[in-house]
């Protein structure tokens, strides 16, 4: 893994679910990577460079895809997770793009899933949540106002994103209850682009009343 697929994430994420280890209040540092890494050499990279700079405590933000886990299994993903942990750092798992074959709609990756497929959603969500419990929170889905994330014909569609979320957080309570569960990072996107894109202001008003 090139260390240009590393970069200091812009923003500390302040957690604050009661019950949860994480629920602190406190700001949480850290790296965000490319999606899973392929090697032992990329994940020793990551977890290295990350624990270098953050010391113990930091946070690794990266992304779980059950398109791959589906095709590959889950063993970079594991062995990433357990490098962070020996190292003292939290992982920040992102849930996202199912296999094209749940969407009909779908373009190319990364696909959400369609309704049908809800329940293969719901389990592999909760798979992550058992398999990475200290986990600092799970994030569901990355950027999904840009048609480059939500790769389906008619793009971006909120609605949608809330039912994925709410499915997606419930299959993570159902593990662990406590566990706090991210809205995904949207993408700064200058101008709402039918089809193609939706800026944060109408993409989150439109999540909102869908009951996001």
């Amino acid at each position: 893994m090139a260390r240009s697929a590393i970069a200091l994430l812009p923003a500390l994420v302040v957690l604050a679910l009661p019950g949860h280890a994480a629920a602190q209040q406190q700001p949480y540092l850290g790296f965000n990577e490319a999606p899973a890494p392929s090697g032992s050499a990329g994940v020793v990279e990551i977890a290295d460079l990350s624990h270098a700079a953050l010391g113990s405590g930091g946070v690794v933000r990266f992304g779980v895809s059950w398109r791959s886990v589906e095709g590959s299994g889950w063993g970079a993903v594991d062995e990433l997770y357990a490098a962070l942990e020996a190292r003292g750092l939290r992982g920040l798992p992102i849930v996202t793009d199912a296999p094209r074959s749940t969407n009909p709609l779908c373009m190319a990756p990364p696909c959400p899933p369609a309704p049908a497929h809800y329940g293969g959603w719901a389990q592999f969500v909760s798979e992550v949540a058992r398999r990475y419990p200290g986990s600092v929170a799970i994030e569901v889905w990355n950027e999904p106002n840009k048609r480059g994330s939500w790769n389906t014909l008619l793009g971006p569609d909120p609605r949608h994103y809330a039912e994925v979320f709410r499915v997606a957080a419930a299959a993570v309570h159902s593990v662990d209850p406590t566990m706090p569960v991210l809205v995904a990072a949207l993408a700064q996107v200058p101008k709402d682009v039918l089809g193609h894109d939706q800026t944060l202001r109408t993409f989150l008003s439109r999540f909102y009343a869908a009951g996001g």
